[in-house]
């Protein structure tokens, strides 16, 4: 069941979920008959890791959305300036703060776009891993270089992953800063 989910859901499904999904589900639902909560519970959590793997993250969303709203404001700044109204103070703040949105999204859409290349690559090694090293060992009956590599690669990538402060950190820096 666990294969069928994976390859549904384009996630790995890891022995430590299996055993957490039958005795969470065995605790938190006690209306169902074991094995099908259980598989109920994995499905959903597949389908949620599989949904935040390409969702806009939050922080992208949130800076697009306040770009709007400056937007807004920038209109109606406008409307009030062709009436008469003073507005040059609010004015300068609504253009660095629009200036200020631009830089953050274009930083935040390349960070994201390196993460989603990330998990592409850790993606498809992983494959590589389980098609090839199924495959070698069936045929050879034991590993072979290919696999070994490909796990190297995938250590390596998420190696380097690792090198780059979380965002969270980043965004509370950030936060501290302002």
């Amino acid at each position: 069941v666990a294969g069928v989910l994976e390859q549904h859901h384009k996630v790995q499904i890891l022995d430590e979920a299996i055993e957490a999904a039958v005795g969470l589900s065995h605790r938190y639902i006690p209306a169902r008959q074991l094995p099908d909560k259980a598989v109920s519970l994995l499905d959903t959590a597949c389908a949620r890791v599989a949904i935040s793997q390409h969702a806009t993250p939050a922080e992208v969303e949130d800076i697009m959305r306040r770009r709007q709203a400056l937007e807004v404001e920038r209109g109606i700044i406008g409307r009030e300036a062709a009436i008469g109204i003073e507005v040059a103070e609010r004015q300068a703040r609504v253009d660095t703060g629009l200036a200020e949105s631009e830089i953050a999204l274009a930083a935040a859409q390349q960070r994201w776009d390196r993460e989603k290349v990330l998990v592409a690559e850790i993606l498809e090694l992983r494959a590589r891993l389980r098609g090839e090293g199924v495959a070698l060992d069936a045929a050879t009956g034991g590993a072979d270089a290919e696999p070994a590599a490909a796990n190297a690669e995938t250590t390596k990538v998420a190696e380097s992953s690792e090198t780059e402060p979380p965002k969270a950190a980043q965004t509370d820096a950030e936060t501290q800063a302002a």
